[in-house]
């Protein structure tokens, strides 16, 4: 039943996550966040949260939290939980670039239940937070 009735409510679920990830991947841009994701222009955004990389994961998400916005990260390394048995020969080590993304990874999100009041406060949380931490952006390997 529900299923139903979400597929025939997909094009108009569609088109919210799409302007809302339009409207928050604009604001970070603006502020200088790195953004992942390759988002061509007019192309459609499904995805419900936005993907992009803070300095300090820790203190940008107590920060949001303070605000009542809930952060995502996704991962904690590489691998998430990483393996513990020898024979995966797992070392975190063997992935800079996985685990540099891992330190830094954040979420916003962007579904279609989102109202433009939750919009207005995740813009204005991130204009406050930059202000506050002025070399927010500043990402270094």
């Amino acid at each position: 039943p529900l299923a139903n009735i979400q597929v025939l409510r997909l094009n108009e679920i569609i088109s919210k996550h799409s302007k809302n990830s339009i409207r928050l991947r604009k604001r970070l841009m603006d502020l200088n966040y790195h953004l992942l994701g390759n988002y061509p222009e007019g192309g459609i955004s499904v995805s419900p949260r936005v993907p992009f990389l803070v300095k300090d994961q820790k203190s940008f998400i107590a920060f949001f939290a303070n605000r009542g916005v809930e952060v995502g990260t996704w991962f904690d390394g590489p691998l998430t939980p990483p393996p513990q048995d020898s024979i995966f020969n797992f070392k975190k080590s063997d992935h800079p670039n996985a685990s540099f993304v891992a330190r830094h990874i954040v979420n916003l999100p962007c579904h279609s239940k989102m109202k433009d009041f939750h919009l207005k406060l995740i813009e204005q949380s991130l204009e406050e937070y930059a202000l506050e931490y002025p070399d927010h952006f500043q990402i270094e390997k």
